[in-house]
């Protein structure tokens, strides 16, 4: 393994609905997110070089969104820069995150020094569960692969419509355990969400 596979540094993904489209010029304006595999914690000390290095751009601090001038591209980068919880990310605009037109909830993803756009399909995608399927609009946890192919999940959820959830686990084939879904709270269950 050579660069950033064996020092552990962060290794950055955009994922998006819009991802194949804005890379093919297909679209004038579009929506990513830019998440980081960050064991090291290094992003954390790296925020000012982070924005010197974007260039024309409009940094919403609330939304946690970088808008570019010129290129019509929206990027989230709030699991860059300010991520709260291992992993969680909070997040607001759901309806940017995913494919249009699909049935069923999936998105793209490419790493990086990967060339392929790669799909992440509705079954590596988790939501809010119910009787009428799975729920993306308040959570929903991403299954990426990073160094060598380990699997990561990262939440993006909306923190004000997240009570009354009581968190489904799953552990990886690492024994590594991550939250993968949610599900309602029935009786006197108590959610962590409370």
């Amino acid at each position: 393994m050579t660069g950033h596979e064996d020092t552990g540094s962060p290794l950055p993904c955009l994922v998006g609905g819009d991802l194949e489209r804005f890379c093919l010029r297909k679209c004038d304006h579009a929506y990513l997110v830019l998440l980081i595999n960050d064991w090291s914690g290094d992003s954390a000390y790296i925020t000012k070089k982070f924005f010197s290095s974007l260039l024309n751009h409009k940094y919403n601090r609330v939304t946690q969104e970088v808008t570019f001038e010129h290129s019509g591209l929206t990027l989230h980068i709030g699991d860059a820069i300010c991520a709260t919880n291992e992993c969680w990310v909070p997040f607001a605009r759901f309806e940017k995150l995913f494919c249009a037109g699909s049935a069923n909830a999936n998105t793209l993803v490419l790493n990086y020094k990967e060339n392929a756009i790669r799909e992440i399909p509705p079954e590596l995608i988790g939501g809010v569960q119910s009787g009428h399927g799975k729920d993306t609009s308040r959570a929903c946890s991403l299954r990426l692969e990073f160094r060598e192919g380990n699997p990561v999940y990262r939440v993006l959820y909306r923190p004000t419509m997240m009570k009354g959830l009581i968190n489904i686990e799953r552990r990886d084939q690492t024994g590594r355990k991550w939250v993968v879904a949610w599900r309602a709270a029935e009786g006197k269950e108590k959610s962590y969400w409370s």
